[in-house]
């Protein structure tokens, strides 16, 4: 009976790991469907989460983004940016041609049926709007900052304390 507690145990632990897939972990992990995924810049996308394009990095077009039709995906054209997206399906592939793959496939009420997402280089570039703080940001209110603790305005502690917040999000 003990034995088969720890085995029933290990399973539901492995089932509800598994749910999550870490971009750190990428290398380690199984193709396969997640419920959630921690990016490389730390935010957590989760299905039934909202995504909004960002702007077309390619000539007219976005590189990363793929209008899923019957049995064509084509890339999306530009002219979507801003357009909010709920998050269908967080899907992970490890390939030999291309390397480790993060597809999120999106909900939509459009006649495109699904779009598709390369969701690393989708970020990279810019395509998908980031979720909470960016680079520039976290920079920008680290300068503001440091102007109000110039003009004595806040502490140093104060400062310090947002400082070591916002260093998480620069590059």
């Amino acid at each position: 009976m003990k034995l088969f507690s720890s085995i029933v145990l290990y399973l539901l632990v492995g089932t509800i790991s598994a749910q999550q897939l870490k971009h750190a972990d990428l290398e380690s992990s199984a193709n396969s469907k997640y419920l959630s995924y921690v990016a490389s810049d730390g935010a957590v996308y989760r299905v039934g989460d909202k995504l909004k394009f960002g702007e077309a990095s390619g000539q007219g077009k976005y590189l990363h983004i793929f209008a899923k039709t019957g049995g064509s995906i084509l890339n999306v054209l530009e002219g979507a940016d801003g357009t909010e997206f709920e998050i269908k399906t967080i899907t992970y592939k490890n390939s030999k041609k291309l390397g480790p793959i993060i597809w999120i496939d999106t909900k939509t009420t459009q006649p495109i049926g699904v779009y598709r997402f390369v969701f690393e280089k989708a970020l990279e570039s810019g395509e998908v709007a980031m979720k909470g703080m960016t680079s520039e940001k976290a920079l920008e209110q680290l300068k503001a900052a440091k102007e109000k603790l110039d003009l004595e305005l806040i502490t140093k502690a104060e400062y310090d304390s947002l400082k070591t917040e916002l260093r998480k999000h620069i590059k």
